[in-house]
């Protein structure tokens, strides 16, 4: 816990080992299994420059975990941050910014949706991820002729919206 606080204690140093090959990777850790106080100072760094810290190969992976173990105060300052403006449409045609944009747009839990029961505990985290989602995919639905026309952005609008025949995260496919 020691070496935790002593990693956590400098912004500057959170943020240079969220955009670090190895750092990443020790950070990750910490919002994985750190305190809900640890996860919190993390995205308080991340949030100071979040649309940079979603273009790194490395950050984007500290921001994905952001929404899956922080509280969710933190995640809506940073889901916020990421809906301001065309950040989402900006982000969705990076390289690296596209997973961040999938992940918000439930891309990585179509899989798995079927699968988890629902506890009790998790109604509102179920409820703020849902409410992402469709926010998330309404922006995209808007831009698509935009997202089409780019490498990356064609990317993730495959991704998130597959082709017909297929089933689209979050959306109802029955009567």
């Amino acid at each position: 816990m020691m070496l935790i606080q002593r990693v956590l204690e400098d912004p500057q140093v959170v943020a240079s080992l969220c955009c670090h090959n190895f750092g990443h990777h020790v950070v990750q850790q910490i919002m994985e299994k750190g305190s809900p106080e640890h996860r919190k100072i993390i995205a308080d760094v991340l949030s100071t420059d979040l649309i940079k810290m979603a273009q790194s190969r490395h950050a984007s992976y500290i921001i994905e975990a952001a929404f899956d173990f922080c509280e969710e105060q933190d995640k809506k300052k940073l889901r916020d941050t990421l809906l301001q403006g065309r950040c989402i449409i900006d982000l969705a045609k990076h390289q690296f910014g596209g997973f961040v944009v999938k992940k918000l747009a439930g891309k990585e839990d179509e899989d798995d949706e079927d699968e988890q029961g629902s506890d009790g505990d998790e109604g509102g985290e179920e409820a703020f991820k849902k409410e992402t989602q469709k926010e998330v995919q309404k922006f995209l639905r808007d831009h698509e002729a935009e997202l089409r026309d780019e490498k990356n952005g064609k990317k993730v609008w495959e991704d998130v919206f597959p082709a017909k025949g297929e089933d689209r995260p979050g959306e109802d496919t029955g009567p």
